[in-house]
């Protein structure tokens, strides 16, 4: 069992104490040793053990040493571990450095005028993709008769088109809005349907006869409908 020294955490006349009382009546000594010298061989294994391993997770320096020394204690460990981290292979590829590289500073001439110059970011090109075509396609795929999928979709990709009136609507925070905010689910998307296009669902007319006792939020919901079809 080896002793760590002055700058472990182990109790150690705890722990002998202990031990004492565990073999007593046995002839099994234990030997405490303290400077326990450490190959290079084994000191390498101990470095893969505390970096490269999972447990390890390729910590920094700082991080490595205090948990090496919990167990284990070597002449120049210290410069050990930096040598060692600094020189694995996945910390150099795969970490991102903290150096900040200073770019020199530009000159350019001021603006006299708006719109006298005009930067652009351009991004692309971009991959194209299917998810949004794609949303409604399993209507198709399991021959769901849906007579209504028309209205339902115009209105989805209509609201982000009608920013006050989307303002108009979630922007009731006070007493009223806050007893049904915690009902704002596909049933009130529903009980909006019904009451801007006439669309028939029996499974929300008790959450639309809420909505009707509220007329707050029934008032920001007709006046949503005038303002688009205003």
């Amino acid at each position: 069992m080896n002793k760590l020294g002055m700058n472990d955490d182990l109790q150690w006349e705890k722990i002998r104490s202990m031990l004492r009382y565990i073999f007593r009546n046995t002839n099994i000594k234990i030997m405490v040793c303290a400077n326990v010298e450490y190959t290079e061989e084994e000191k390498v294994t101990i470095l893969k053990q505390f970096h490269n391993s999972k447990p390890g997770g390729h910590l920094g320096v700082n991080k490595i040493i205090k948990r090496i020394q919990k167990q284990f204690r070597w002449k120049g460990m210290k410069h050990h571990v930096k040598n060692y981290v600094r020189n694995c292979t996945s910390c150099q590829v795969n970490k991102i450095s903290n150096r900040h590289v200073k770019q020199p500073i530009a000159i350019t001439s001021t603006s006299s005028k708006p719109f006298e110059k005009i930067f652009l970011d351009i991004v692309g090109p971009l991959p194209t993709t299917q998810r949004w075509l794609s949303a409604f396609k399993h209507f198709k795929e399991l021959n769901i008769e849906f007579d209504c999928l028309l209205i339902v979709v115009e209105f989805f990709f209509s609201l982000p088109g009608s920013n006050a009136a989307v303002e108009r609507v979630f922007s009731l925070m006070n007493s009223t809005w806050t007893k049904s905010r915690n009902k704002l689910d596909i049933s009130t998307v529903e009980t909006s349907l019904i009451i801007k296009t006439s669309f028939d669902n029996m499974s929300c007319c008790q959450f639309y006869e809420s909505i009707l006792a509220n007329k707050t939020l029934l008032q920001k919901l007709h006046s949503s409908a005038k303002y688009q079809t205003t």
